[in-house]
């Protein structure tokens, strides 16, 4: 009996024991939960009251750039017209909102030890209520950078992240123009026009489903195979128009060289009287069967002078505000063409 008693002592010993021991996990579980919580809070940089930016601006160089969030829609501050890449905003409001720092310390050594008296970068954001933050940028480290709040006294590390983001080209964050995408089969008539001189070839489909493409002269068609260049012409007529239909089919805008340029700006990209302007109709025709559709349209774009370096021409669709390059191998043959062709002075 006694022993069955000293049993139960040792048992209910061992369970107050247990019982103990699960309470000091249970809550040193909780603590270092709510330690890491206020410490993954701490780490925010953009955090505390503030809401979503709705307001952004960056210096970086002399270069100032101001954004606004307005009805769902970036926009560039004093320039709300300006075709604005959503993707680019919002990745760096996003950005801005979720900074995080790698580690933070007191600033204890000159700032110049991590190049924040002069900063890189200067980022302000601020949200629909008015609580802003205003954050320098200084050296990179390794694959990090050093940043701290203005008027703050800590340092952090964040990542490249945020910098990756701020693009002080504004040209290099517009929605660019586009001319339609063409494959050769789609273009029925391409016509280059060059001050009082101009070429047409019309497209013309056989029994056999190939095509043939046709000089235009008047009322006269010549196929290509069979229409005779002045002598001392570098290739055929028909290697000509394909290459010109080629080209035309590969035509994408490269990138923006200037917006809403002036007057004597426009003249300077060759555009105020382009060299030559490149008008094609097409048939675009998808699905098969009952579900055939077909999409008729036309392309019209300007060419202005080459680049100085060489590696394209200025050019614009007809009235545009932008100002664009396209590649060299989309224009030349278009050039060659139409020069090839013109009648002799």
């Amino acid at each position: 009996m006694k022993r069955n008693t000293r049993t139960l002592i040792i048992l209910g010993a061992v369970l107050v024991i247990c019982i103990g021991a699960y309470i000091g996990v249970t809550v040193y579980n909780s603590n270092q939960a709510q330690k890491t919580a206020e410490e993954s809070k701490s780490d925010r940089i953009y955090a505390g009251d503030r809401g979503a930016p709705v307001g952004i601006s960056y210096e970086s160089g002399g270069v100032l750039l101001s954004f606004v969030l307005r009805e769902g829609k970036w926009q560039v501050a004093d320039y709300a017209d300006f075709p604005l890449n959503q993707s680019s905003l919002s990745s760096l409001a996003s950005a801005i909102n979720d900074l995080t720092a790698v580690r933070s310390f007191d600033a204890a050594a000159p700032l110049s030890t991590y190049g924040l008296d002069k900063p890189a970068y200067t980022v302000s954001a601020a949200d629909d209520a008015g609580n802003a933050l205003k954050l320098l940028i200084g050296a990179r480290y390794e694959d990090l950078y050093y940043a701290m709040v203005e008027g703050g006294d800590r340092i952090y590390t964040i990542s490249s992240t945020l910098v990756g983001y701020l693009k002080t080209d504004l040209l290099s964050m517009i929605v660019l123009d586009t001319i339609p995408s063409l494959s050769e089969s789609d273009i029925d008539v391409l016509r280059l026009t060059s001050g009082a001189s101009s070429l047409t070839l019309d497209k013309h489909q056989n029994k056999d489903g190939a095509y043939t493409w046709f000089i235009v002269e008047g009322t006269a068609y010549t196929a290509a195979e069979d229409y005779t260049l002045p002598e001392g012409a570098e290739k055929t007529a028909e290697k000509y128009v394909n290459g010109a239909v080629k080209a035309l089919s590969s035509a994408k805008f490269a990138s923006c060289a200037a917006f809403s340029p002036t007057g004597e700006a426009l003249t300077s990209y060759g555009l105020d009287n382009p060299q030559v302007t490149v008008t094609a109709d097409y048939t675009k025709t998808s699905g098969t069967g009952l579900d055939k559709t077909s999409e008729n349209g036309t392309a019209v774009f300007e060419i202005g002078r080459a680049l100085d370096d060489g590696t394209g021409y200025y050019a614009r669709l007809p009235g545009s505000l932008q100002i664009n390059v396209l590649p060299l191998a989309a224009v030349e043959p278009l050039l060659e063409a139409i020069s090839a062709f013109a009648p002799a002075d």
